[in-house]
């Protein structure tokens, strides 16, 4: 290794170019457009930048109840889907939580996927 400093920034905006249900119920879909802005600085060199615009489709597919490690709960999976209609994430939404309690994503063009999941939680 040079000691060559590597700079990689991501910047996404979304815009609802739906309502939102809520609460979400099985069945439900929206729609969101995404904006990512992508720079990549390699040491001194001049920063290259790209923009990708997508919109996705987010369906309500279940309702189901999961556990983590945060604990057991009721939750509405809803999915990300690209415009080609592949699936692209799951997330488990608790209204308990107020959030999601795992999330599975796949990555690198579908080469590993990965999934995230609460570990603990307090709402006031």
């Amino acid at each position: 290794s040079d000691g060559t400093v590597l700079s990689y920034v991501e910047v996404t905006t979304a815009e609802y170019l739906d309502e939102l249900p809520w609460p979400l119920d099985v069945g439900d879909e929206f729609r969101i457009a995404e904006t990512t802005t992508t720079t990549l600085t390699v040491g001194d060199e001049e920063p290259e930048s790209g923009d990708r615009n997508e919109t996705f489709t987010w369906k309500v597919e279940a309702e189901e109840f999961d556990t983590v490690t945060a604990g057991e709960f009721t939750c509405v999976k809803v999915c990300k889907y690209s415009e080609s209609n592949e699936l692209l994430e799951s997330h488990w939404y608790s209204s308990e939580v107020r959030h999601a309690i795992k999330i599975w994503e796949i990555i690198s063009g579908g080469e590993f996927d990965q999934t995230w999941e609460l570990l603990s939680y307090s709402v006031s």
